[in-house]
């Protein structure tokens, strides 16, 4: 392949995916309709606290915010509020930078591994993710922490530059904290990258780790002391326990692995029949199948704090002595998944890269196990950064070897998800909004209970 193919590719993938995610996402900044979560919280929570940050300005009361994460989305646009314009259109095209950074971010650190056709086939599920392209189309907060997430993750894994460890990382990792408090998470992977480090003789390690560490532990503390507790103290009701939390991150995580483990050369089969040969497979079966074994129902389950495809189907699934048997099922793949992607990387010599990619992974249910929503939109475009760095990693070694048939194939598996993700997006949000009415309309009686 010549030089300028190559060239010209590096920069029509990035070029390509950012419009391809503008395509899906400035209609709904456009039209501005209700009718799906996002609009809602915009209009409940988001909006509302936004416009009360920009009339306290220069001192914001952060102690009675009307949200239930970190101020930092709310603060950044509440200037723009009160100087520049408090309408929808403008305050959506200053938030929309966060979203399509989160995108960006997570194609330009996998591009680093394997080549820009394949980054993009990866990176492409999570810019057609409903959830992604509902928070870019609503003010909602999530991709703002995704987008700061997306950093830690590159720098932990040095994959964002020399440089990036630790001030990039621990300033990134800060602001994560403060835009939403359930990527406290982010600690631990930073601990443990330091860690890797020491044992491998990295100096200095202790200081540098600490430095990486310290600004996201200070700053949710200082959240803490503002609150008085894990949330604004309007919202203490939703820290409850959801055990049910670890068997539905395995099962999300297990179902989205499937095409991305097609594309690392993977065989499903073998991952099956493995659970009857290999003890390791039997035993990471068993274990994921008890985390979906909780005898009581958590708050979250009961009163309906769920929320995505998934929860509904198994929702709807039949249950055996107040058990999902398909939960059961899917949490037991789950965690097959992970010792498979465990082992791969293992065998492979990147352990320290797959250790942290699976850490972080039981970061996200660990946060989210304190909590009363355990809602889908909080856990897939996560999993799918983690998946897309599983595979690239995977990918980056024997890619440049593989027959043209086996590329073939990988691209179809990612291209079957990338459709799959956009008919969630046609069905959850343009359906949704069609059925809606616009957005000044759509929810005053919840916006006048909120105040």
């Amino acid at each position: 392949m010549s030089a300028v193919v190559k060239a010209s590719r590096k920069v029509s993938a990035p070029l390509l995916l950012t419009a391809v995610f503008l395509a899906l996402t400035l209609p709904v900044i456009a039209v501005q309709r209700g009718g799906t979560g996002a609009a809602l919280d915009q209009e409940v929570y988001h909006l509302p606290t936004i416009e009360a940050f920009a009339a306290e300005l220069p001192s914001p009361d952060l102690e009675e915010a009307n949200v239930a994460m970190g101020p930092l989305f709310h603060l950044t646009l509440a200037p723009v509020a009160r100087f520049v314009s408090d309408e929808r259109p403008v305050l959506l095209a200053f938030a929309l930078v966060f979203s399509l950074g989160a995108v960006l971010a997570a194609y330009f650190v996998v591009v680093r591994l394997v080549e820009s056709r394949l980054a993009l086939a990866l990176v492409l599920p999570l810019a057609c993710s409903h959830y992604v392209v509902q928070s870019a189309g609503w003010l909602n907060t999530d991709n703002m922490a995704l987008l700061f997430a997306v950093v830690v993750l590159a720098g932990c894994l040095g994959l964002a530059g020399d440089r990036a460890w630790p001030w990039l990382v621990g300033v990134a990792a800060l602001l994560c904290v403060w835009t939403r408090q359930s990527y406290a998470w982010l600690v631990g992977v930073i601990l443990l990258t330091g860690a890797f480090a020491f044992t491998a003789g990295g100096e200095p390690t202790a200081r540098r780790t600490a430095l990486a560490a310290t600004p996201p532990v200070v700053g949710l503390i200082a959240l803490v002391v503002v609150w008085g507790g894990l949330a604004p103290p309007r919202f203490k009701g939703d820290v409850e326990p959801s055990p049910e939390v670890f068997a539905f991150t395995l099962a999300l995580f297990g179902l989205f692995a499937v095409p991305y483990l097609i594309a690392a050369n993977q065989s499903i089969a073998k991952m099956l029949v493995a659970v009857v040969r290999d003890r390791g497979s039997a035993v990471a079966a068993a274990l994921g199948a008890a985390t979906a074994l909780a005898p009581v129902p958590s708050k979250a389950i009961e009163e309906g704090f769920t929320g995505g495809a998934l929860w509904l189907t198994v929702n709807k699934a039949p249950l055996i002595a107040g058990v999902s048997p398909l939960l059961v099922l899917l949490a037991a793949w789950g965690a097959l998944v992970a010792l498979r992607w465990y082992r791969l990387h293992r065998d492979a010599g990147r352990l320290r890269e797959g250790v942290l990619i699976l850490t972080a992974l039981f970061g996200v249910a660990l946060a989210h196990a304190a909590k009363i929503h355990v809602l889908h939109k909080y856990f897939e475009p996560l999993v799918l950064v983690l998946l897309a760095l599983l595979a690239a990693l995977a990918l980056a070694d024997d890619w440049p070897e593989r027959s043209e048939r086996s590329r073939r194939v990988a691209f179809a598996a990612l291209g079957a998800l990338v459709a799959i993700q956009l008919l969630g997006v046609s069905l959850e949000v343009y359906g949704e909004m069609s059925q809606s009415p616009p957005i000044d309309q759509a929810y005053g009686d919840l916006k006048d209970g909120a105040r």
